[in-house]
């Protein structure tokens, strides 16, 4: 998503795509505080290298 915002060639489609962004970003944190709740584990965001 962020190669999209980078791309905007207006302000309000840029304000779209972070909205997009934002909406996106909430769901996924519920959706990882369901996990964690219902599982008992911790999800951690752990580094990665890309290549």
């Amino acid at each position: 998503m962020s190669n999209c915002i980078e791309t905007c060639k207006t302000n309000k489609e840029k304000d779209s795509y972070q909205n997009i962004c934002i909406e996106y970003s909430k769901q996924l944190q519920a959706l990882e505080e369901s996990i964690e709740e219902t599982y008992g584990i911790h999800l951690c965001c752990c580094p990665t290298s890309k290549k």
